[in-house]
């Protein structure tokens, strides 16, 4: 227990929450859905289709 208690205050002295990483994870990705503009349709129909076609997930993740 001790071990966790420690590896728990280092995340907190650095800043390396998950929930911190989870936010800028999910910043990304939605900068990258308003980046892409073959569809023209809202983040959330954007996201929908990243999820179900792989081939429009690569197109997001490699279009800048």
């Amino acid at each position: 227990m001790e071990g966790l208690e420690w590896l728990t205050q280092v995340k907190e002295w650095s800043g390396l929450t998950s929930v911190g990483i989870v936010e800028s994870e999910r910043h990304i990705a939605l900068n990258l859905l308003k980046q892409e503009s073959s569809a023209k349709v809202g983040i959330r129909n954007k996201r929908l289709k990243a999820a179900s076609d792989d081939d429009y997930l690569l197109k997001v993740l490699i279009s800048n």
